[in-house]
């Protein structure tokens, strides 16, 4: 973010956080020779496939590249005459609206999940906020103002907001086939679930509250959606959000 304000060129400041990556993944990797960590090390960043940089700006210039990350990961290892790295996990956002880390984005970014793209690394991913969604700006009105830093709840209520209730008609429309009753699946529950994909290692949801462990045990209590079912139903959110005029240049 500082080298973006001071309009540092971004191959430069690219090279730049990945020379630093280097360096700390060696003493990273000294640490697990030591034995003072025992089983790895990873990151937590808003990698290239996620939609939003870590300032809420359209993901390029602060992003990371999964498989630079792991690259460096390997000279860091080599550097400490080691045969194999120790790098082992990546955690970034991931929910129904922020789903670039599942779908991918455009040519000019990403194509490709990090979440699949990790699969092929051999590369775990931990997921954040599967409820509180960044919206996408563009629709000025109603709830999809883009206020400040605000997040998009996507947990029921009564009444239930007109951007909650629309998502989770569309999302239970792509998933009609699995026979779910909107009178049945709280909207936290489903988007829990979105969250959870196959790809997913651990998600994390900063359950600080009983009812939202209830929420989780019932999620527990059912099997995951299977893959084609995520997929399809995150691509719906993005033809709703599409049809709503939202402002998806630089996002996907």
């Amino acid at each position: 973010s500082a080298r973006m304000q001071e309009k540092v060129p971004i191959a430069d400041a690219w090279d730049e956080m990945y020379q630093s990556l280097f360096e700390a993944f060696k003493i990273l990797e000294r640490l697990c020779n030591d034995g003072v960590i025992t089983s790895g090390y990873g990151v937590s960043s808003n990698l290239l496939s996620c939609m939003f940089s870590v300032t809420g700006l359209p993901n390029l210039y602060e992003s990371l590249v999964l498989d630079r990350v792991v690259d460096a990961a390997a000279s860091a290892a080599r550097a400490e005459g080691l045969q194999q790295h120790r790098f082992q996990v990546a955690q970034l956002p991931l929910n129904a609206f922020e789903n670039g880390a599942l779908l991918g984005r455009t040519p000019g970014t990403q194509t490709e999940g990090d979440c699949s793209m990790a699969q092929r690394l051999g590369v775990s991913i931990l997921t954040n906020r599967p409820i509180n969604a960044l919206p996408m700006p563009g629709v000025s009105t109603g709830d999809w103002g883009r206020g400040g830093n605000s997040y998009l709840q996507l947990r029921e209520a009564k009444p239930m907001g007109a951007t909650q209730s629309l998502l989770k008609r569309v999302v239970l429309d792509a998933l009609a086939d699995t026979n779910l009753a909107a009178a049945e699946v709280p909207l936290q529950q489903l988007a829990l679930r979105l969250a959870a994909s196959s790809h997913v290692s651990c998600t994390l949801n900063g359950a600080h509250q009983m009812k939202y462990v209830e929420d989780l045990e019932d999620v527990l209590k059912v099997a995951s959606f299977s893959e084609s079912h995520v997929q399809r139903a995150m691509q719906s959110v993005r033809s709703m959000a599409t049809e709503l005029g939202c402002q998806t240049k630089g996002l996907w």
